[in-house]
């Protein structure tokens, strides 16, 4: 879904952080949920993470750098399982936040 909408190049499984990849080469880590948060292990160059909806279609929640996410993180302990998880309300707001030139933008 994300891939096709926005042209990136998916990778094998088990690329820690990174999913896919833009024509120019920037790293991807997609999530994807219907949840009400998301986790991460690690920092991605940048996220993508879209809410599937009931109906199959979804909305894009965050899309913008890793960094914005991590500094979120910054000074907590890492939980036992060694992920940490951010809110979707959390991301919509970090979102905000993100400029048009630094989103990867959608296939028209």
């Amino acid at each position: 879904m994300v891939a096709d909408a926005y042209d990136l190049e998916l990778l094998t499984a088990s690329n820690k952080g990174v999913d896919a990849l833009t024509h120019d080469g920037v790293e991807v880590e997609i999530k994807a949920t219907q949840a009400k948060t998301v986790s991460f292990r690690s920092e991605s160059q940048h996220v993508i993470v879209i809410k599937i909806n009931k109906d199959g279609t979804f909305d894009v929640v965050y899309n913008g750098p890793g960094a914005l996410i991590s500094r979120h993180f910054r000074g907590k302990p890492l939980p036992s399982n060694g992920q940490y998880q951010i809110s979707i309300s959390k991301l919509r707001s970090l979102n905000q936040l993100v400029a048009d030139h630094c989103r990867i933008q959608p296939v028209k």
